[in-house]
């Protein structure tokens, strides 16, 4: 398991993020997420607001990639791992209050 630097989770924040999933006829789907935040030294979290195709994949257990490009300054970041949804508590209160703003 990998470390997000200052640097990547910067990168996060600051771009547009691409999620990639898998469905069970092992179609891809991708969908840009412009809600994709650091959440800490390991893990990446988005709003998943459509309720489309990315979410049922996560849900039927899907592995997940994200790639985030910042075009500028030729930098990049791929994360592949598993996802979890998050339906209640504090962390869902937040990112529910940081799109309202």
């Amino acid at each position: 398991m990998g470390i997000l630097t200052d640097d990547m989770k910067q990168l996060v924040s600051g771009q547009l993020g691409f999620i990639a999933t898998v469905d069970e006829k092992g179609w891809l789907d991708i969908a840009a997420k412009g809600t994709l935040r650091a959440l800490d030294d390991f893990t990446l979290v988005f709003a998943e607001i459509a309720g489309g195709r990315i979410y049922h994949n996560i849900m039927q257990g899907s592995p997940i990639a994200v790639a985030v490009v910042d075009r500028v300054k030729h930098t990049q970041l791929r994360c592949i791992g598993k996802a979890e949804v998050i339906t209640e508590g504090k962390l869902l209160d937040e990112m529910v209050a940081e799109l309202a703003q």
